[in-house]
């Protein structure tokens, strides 16, 4: 005979075929006589009921549905727990119930939104009394009220501000506006300023040259009146010489000494012990004099105020102690200096210019070049001609001593034998320009 056991069971699960009943261990179905298991049942069941007052299984009280009584002890049931012990009902239907103690506490509901309730606990834990306390709202309403009133100030203060702030901002569109506007009107003078400062230039140039014709007649006229001057001394010291010899008494004349007439003297030179602090002096209110103040440096002066000097490297200097050209004159801009005649520059790779040398420099380019950061600056007006080759296409890059309008370095004209003018204003350490492109290509 064939059964057909389930293909899944649960551990005691129970399949009837016939008058023939299996019981599933959790690996296969046992045969089980029917008989005798009902026979089992009910003895189990006689069991369990002579036995209903209690029976400990693996450390669990089972009432089944009696009651446990304690009869020593004091009638007290002790449970001693050589483990974790719950005490259950046995179904959701079943509950298990303690009878404890009246501690006096009535059950209710205590304490609301203005009532705190105040608990007392015994020892074992219990609740044996409870009362009710009003709170006290008097401080927490004034509390809220002074609250309130912060907070309304409070608004009122971020309304004001809030209305200042829109006149700010109403405040900032009226001045954005003004700006915009007046930024226009910097572009436009900006532009004005542009073609003045060109017209500028072109008068600056003719100036420059100008000054140029005028410091050439003015050099000659100074080395006229030098000459003059030391033919003129010749002549006074000749005149004394003389007049020493014709004079027994002024023959030889010593420190502190004063003479009287002239000094005429023949063939025969004046001679200081000393190349500085020496010279010649004329007395009188308008003091005049002669002076060396260094070795190989002759100073010119009146009234006690140098006014010429020649350094011992030749160079001439008016209204300057260090001149740093052959003839250099520091004054108002109608006085000649003569580093504003031209020079040309060496062409390479990197071009050098010592503006000492001249204010009107030219240079002509073989390629891409540099022009290096110009020496020896001082304040006032440069000229630089750039001219290309017959090849053209040459390039020049200004270092950073060379400002232009808006930091944008001009483009040179490209054509062969072109050539730019860059006008520059110097501050004596910077140089500030625009250039005039070459209007012929």
């Amino acid at each position: 005979m064939a059964f057909n056991f389930p293909a899944s069971a649960n551990v005691g699960d129970i399949y009837n075929s016939g008058s023939f009943s299996f019981q599933f261990d959790g690996v296969a179905w046992n045969y089980v006589n029917t008989i005798a298991v009902l026979a089992y049942a009910q003895a189990n069941a006689a069991y369990n009921a002579a036995n209903s007052a209690a029976r400990i299984t693996f450390g669990t009280i089972i009432a089944n549905g009696n009651s446990i009584i304690a009869t020593s002890n004091n009638d007290t049931l002790t449970i001693i727990a050589n483990a974790n012990v719950s005490i259950v009902g046995n179904s959701s239907t079943k509950n298990v119930t303690f009878d404890l103690t009246d501690t006096g506490v009535v059950y209710s509901t205590y304490g609301n939104a203005t009532i705190i309730p105040v608990f007392t606990v015994d020892n074992k834990g219990r609740l044996t009394s409870v009362t009710n306390t009003a709170i006290d709202t008097t401080i927490a309403t004034s509390a809220f009220a002074r609250a309130n009133a912060a907070n309304l100030i409070a608004n009122l203060a971020f309304d004001k501000a809030n209305t200042a702030n829109v006149f700010a901002v109403a405040a900032f569109a009226r001045a954005n506006t003004a700006n915009i506007t007046a930024d226009a009107a910097f572009a436009r003078a900006n532009a004005a300023n542009l073609i003045a400062n060109l017209a500028y230039d072109k008068a600056n140039t003719a100036n420059v040259f100008a000054v140029a014709a005028f410091a050439r007649a003015n050099a000659a006229n100074l080395i006229a009146n030098l000459a003059f001057d030391k033919a003129n001394t010749a002549n006074v010291i000749a005149v004394a010489a003389f007049n020493a010899a014709n004079s027994p008494s002024n023959a030889v004349l010593k420190t502190g000494n004063t003479m009287t007439g002239n000094l005429v003297m023949s063939s025969a030179n004046i001679t200081f012990a000393t190349a500085v602090n020496s010279g010649i002096y004329w007395g009188g209110t308008g003091l005049s004099f002669i002076h060396s103040p260094a070795a190989n440096t002759l100073v010119f002066g009146t009234s006690l105020t140098e006014r010429m000097r020649i350094a011992s490297d030749g160079n001439v200097g008016i209204g300057t102690s260090s001149p740093a050209a052959k003839l250099d004159i520091v004054g108002s801009v109608t006085d000649a200096r003569a580093n504003v005649l031209s020079q040309t520059l060496t062409d390479g790779a990197s071009i050098a210019w010592d503006a000492s040398l001249g204010r009107i420099a030219t240079v002509t380019l073989g390629g891409a070049r540099t022009l290096s950061n110009a020496t020896n600056l001082r304040v006032g007006t440069y000229i630089l001609h750039v001219l290309q080759n017959t090849s053209g296409n040459s390039t020049l890059t200004f270092s950073n001593q060379y400002k232009f309008t808006a930091n944008i370095q001009p483009s040179l004209t490209s054509n062969a034998n072109a050539r730019d003018m860059f006008s520059f204003v110097s501050d004596g350490t910077n140089m500030y320009g625009a250039m005039i492109p070459d209007v012929r290509s």
